[in-house]
């Protein structure tokens, strides 16, 4: 759906940056749900802006419309001189 493989996917899981709802026991399936979608898009974004997997992940924990806005007006800055 967003075409991200399952290495990154695995990969977001072991540094928990993001997690699946649910991994299946037996066969070690990886499950997201629907409200997970936006969380994805929002490191996605993140990522091909610039920001380290290791910034993102601290910025996910403490998101929220206010930060992020000035996260992306930084990042501009940084781009833009």
């Amino acid at each position: 759906m967003l075409n991200l493989n399952k290495k990154t996917l695995r990969f977001y899981d072991e540094i928990d940056l993001f997690k699946p709802a649910y991994v299946d026991e037996t066969n070690q399936y990886r499950y997201y749900e629907e409200s997970q979608i936006d969380e994805i898009k929002e490191i996605i974004r993140l990522k091909n802006i610039g920001i380290s997997l290791e910034q993102i992940k601290i910025i996910t924990i403490k998101m929220n419309g206010a930060s992020l806005e000035t996260i992306y007006q930084e990042r501009l800055f940084e781009i833009t001189g």
